[in-house]
C-alpha cells in the first residue's frame, strides 16, 4: 500500500548555507555606502620566489689603489680639498660624500703645491652627475706653467673636449658627445687620456672623441675642477665625485675595468 504525507521535506543543511549567502549578498548590494573588500590569491610559486640582492664588492677602492694615483679626491678623507661638500658621494658602494658644482661664476676647487703629473702623458677622470640635461659651464681642467690647457665642460646635454692654446685665448673645440640618457639617476665616468699629442674623451667605457692638439708641452699640470679663477667662466652644475690624475695614459682595456669596479 501506498502511503503519503503532506509533510514538508527538510532542506538539506548545505542548501540553507548556501541560499543564506545568496540573500545575504543581495541584500549587501542594495544598502547604501556597502564597503566592499577583495581577496588576491597566492601561489605557491609567489610564495616561494626569492629575492637576489648584489652584495656590494668595494673594487672601485682596490681598482684606484693599484693605478697609483698623484691625485685623489674622494671628497670625504682629508685628502680631499675643503668647500661645499654636501651631496651623497656617487659611488654605488660609498655614499659618503661629493663635490656640489652650483653652476656659479668662476667657482672652483684646485689642486696647490706641486704640479701633479707630466702633461705629455696623463689621465684624468672623475664620476658625474648634472643637476639637469641642459647644464652648461666648466667641469675640468689641466693647465700647464705656460698656460696651454685642455678642458671638459657640458654644454646643454652635451659633454665637450676643448684646448686653450699657450700664452691664453679661446678654447678650440677638440670634440664633443651627447650625455647618455641619464639611467634611474646613476652616474658617469669621464676620463680624459693623453699621451703625446694624441688626446681622448671617454664616457664611461667609450671613447667618444679623439683628437690631435694644438700643441704638445710637457710639462707638468696643475689640476682644477669648476671654472678657474680668473676666466669669467661659470661652473658646470652637477655634482662631482672621486675625481683622479694618474701619470699614465690609461687603454681602453683599464678605463673599462675602473668604470667595471663601480658596476654591481
Amino acid at each position: 500500500m501506498r502511503t503519503s504525507s503532506v509533510e514538508p521535506r527538510r532542506l538539506r543543511p548545505g542548501l540553507v548555507v548556501l541560499c543564506g549567502a545568496l540573500v545575504g549578498t543581495l541584500a549587501g548590494l542594495g544598502l547604501p555606502g556597502a564597503l566592499r573588500t577583495s581577496a588576491g590569491l597566492t601561489s605557491r610559486s609567489t610564495v616561494g620566489a626569492s629575492v637576489s640582492v648584489p652584495v656590494c664588492a668595494h673594487a672601485w677602492a682596490a681598482q684606484v689603489a693599484a693605478l697609483s694615483p698623484a691625485l685623489h679626491w674622494s671628497f670625504d678623507a682629508a685628502g680631499s680639498p675643503s668647500g661645499d661638500v654636501p651631496a651623497p658621494g656617487l659611488l654605488r658602494c660609498d655614499t659618503s660624500g661629493a663635490l656640489t658644482l652650483h653652476g656659479g661664476v668662476e667657482e672652483f676647487v684646485s689642486s696647490t703645491g706641486a704640479a701633479l703629473a707630466d702633461g705629455s702623458t696623463a689621465t684624468a677622470a672623475l664620476k658625474l652627475l648634472p643637476d639637469a640635461a641642459a647644464s652648461s659651464g666648466d667641469l675640468l681642467w689641466l693647465t700647464q706653467p705656460g698656460g696651454h690647457a685642455i678642458g671638459v665642460r657640458l654644454a646643454s646635454g652635451a659633454v665637450e673636449l676643448v684646448e686653450t692654446p699657450s700664452g691664453g685665448g679661446a678654447a678650440v673645440t677638440l670634440g664633443s658627445s651627447a650625455l647618455p640618457p641619464a639611467a634611474d639617476g646613476r652616474s658617469l665616468l669621464v676620463t680624459v687620456t693623453r699621451t703625446g699629442g694624441i688626446i681622448a674623451l671617454w664616457l664611461d667605457g667609450s671613447a667618444v672623441v679623439i683628437a690631435s692638439l694644438a700643441e704638445d708641452p710637457g710639462t707638468a699640470a696643475i689640476l682644477t675642477v669648476g671654472a678657474p679663477a680668473g676666466s669669467g667662466r661659470p661652473a658646470a652644475g652637477a655634482v662631482v665625485d672621486e675625481v683622479l690624475v694618474l701619470p699614465v695614459a690609461l687603454t681602453g682595456t683599464q678605463v673599462a675595468a675602473l668604470v667595471a669596479a663601480d658596476s654591481w
